[in-house]
């Protein structure tokens, strides 16, 4: 799910809806290509990205298809500063330009599933470990338990927050990594995140992805 406002939302299951401020309604269906994360410019530029190499773009008019050049999962989007980064199941930072699909970063190959960055901080992604370039090349971030890391939302580099498995959430305050041991559980494993200046709400499931029990975990900050 993707909320520009309260009457701009986009959900996807398999069939992408839109939700107008008074009902949802289907908009395009991606058929066996299951769509799993979302990401927006806010301006009327929406992408969707999934199995099967899947990326497409609505900008209020028409759906685009792009030729993403990989038949793995695109499991996560983001976007800041003019550019459009996607990561792969085959571990590959994919830059969408234009009508374009390039892989143009630098990485290792190392497994990865959630990025993130802003206007003025580095690029962040995390899997295998948390790692961040600011145009020097990739480093890994020190402070963090050893487990894999699904996502990644922050406002800037002095507040960002991952999650992973066994109910693994940390925020990073531009210095250290703080970890939430009163979220963690072995059973858990968080697999979304979003966050705002104020609140952060994190996801997952308990036992099993399919036929396991939902979780969500909500945190607002202490003024």
């Amino acid at each position: 799910i993707f909320a520009n406002a309260w009457n701009d939302i986009w959900l996807v299951a398999g069939t992408v809806f839109h939700f107008d401020g008074v009902q949802w309604t289907p908009t395009y269906n991606t058929g066996a290509d299951v769509a799993y994360a979302i990401w927006s410019n806010g301006i009327g530029q929406t992408w969707f990205v999934g199995t099967n190499g899947t990326i497409v773009e609505y900008n209020e008019q028409q759906w685009r298809p792009y030729s993403s050049g990989t038949s793995s999962l695109v499991s996560n989007i983001w976007g800041a500063r003019g550019r459009i980064l996607c990561v792969t199941t085959e571990s590959k930072l994919l830059s969408i330009s234009g009508t374009s699909v390039a892989d143009t970063l630098a990485w290792s190959g190392i497994p990865i599933r959630g990025i993130w960055f802003g206007d003025k901080t580095p690029i962040y992604v995390s899997g295998q470990g948390v790692w961040s370039d600011d145009g020097s090349g990739w480093k890994q971030m020190n402070g963090l338990p050893d487990v894999f890391f699904t996502g990644m939302r922050g406002t800037g580099t002095n507040d960002l927050f991952v999650i992973g498995a066994y109910g693994t959430m940390a925020h990073y305050n531009g210095s250290t990594w703080y970890v939430y041991n009163q979220v963690a559980n072995t059973a858990w494993d968080f697999q979304s995140i979003a966050t705002t200046n104020d609140i952060v709400a994190a996801v997952g499931f308990e036992g099993i992805p399919i036929g396991g029990k939902a979780v969500a975990v909500i945190g607002t900050r202490t003024k």
